[in-house]
């Protein structure tokens, strides 16, 4: 027998990332825990009707004085920490 392994889907991780967000900056503006719980609650179903999904790619022109070699490492840097953001 296989193990299988569900991994969520990329709405599914986009709201995760979202709903965390939301869990940080609610509570600064005063709102009561179950406000905070509705207002979660209605944007969920508002992201699933629209089954959104965030693009995190972009494009950047390199200046030419800038060898290979450089490029790779700040665009390794900044993947690394894309990646630390979007795990938090």
């Amino acid at each position: 027998m296989k193990n299988v392994l569900n991994f969520p889907t990329k709405t599914v991780r986009d709201w995760l990332i979202i709903e965390r967000e939301m869990k940080i900056e609610l509570p600064k503006l005063g709102l009561s825990s179950a406000s905070q719980f509705r207002v979660i609650s209605r944007m969920k179903v508002f992201f699933e009707i629209l089954n959104f999904e965030l693009d995190y790619s972009f494009s950047i022109e390199w200046p030419t004085s800038l060898s290979r070699d450089q490029i790779t490492s700040i665009t390794s840097t900044l993947s690394s920490a894309i990646g630390e953001i979007s795990t938090k």
